[in-house]
């Protein structure tokens, strides 16, 4: 049996000239009110910042985190990848900075 009318609709016909420049003036007027309306109340961040030094591996700390890569790589006894590699040498370098 053909399918109800209901469910058939026909494909709108594509804006052009004079009604597609008005619907997109009425679309980007509409946008204009964000520019001084909030959408919402800002939200309050109560992290601290934290100095990217901090967040560095340095002198032991360094040695440490590139015995952990090793043993990791040692017990799944997998090459490793690039960036575990790029890590232990970064990690080399900051072991040795903080002797110099």
């Amino acid at each position: 049996p053909p399918p109800p009318s209901s469910l058939l609709q026909a494909k709108p016909t594509p804006l052009s000239g004079d009604a597609l420049k008005a619907l997109l003036t009425t679309g980007l007027n509409g946008l204009r009110s964000l520019e001084t309306e909030m959408l919402s109340e800002p939200m309050v961040f109560e992290d601290e910042v934290v100095d990217v030094d901090a967040l560095v591996y340095r002198g032991n700390a360094a040695l440490d985190r590139a015995i952990e890569i090793r043993d990791e790589l040692v017990s799944r006894r997998a090459a490793p990848d690039s960036e575990q590699l790029e890590e232990l040498y970064d990690l080399i370098d900051l072991a040795r900075a903080v002797q110099a």
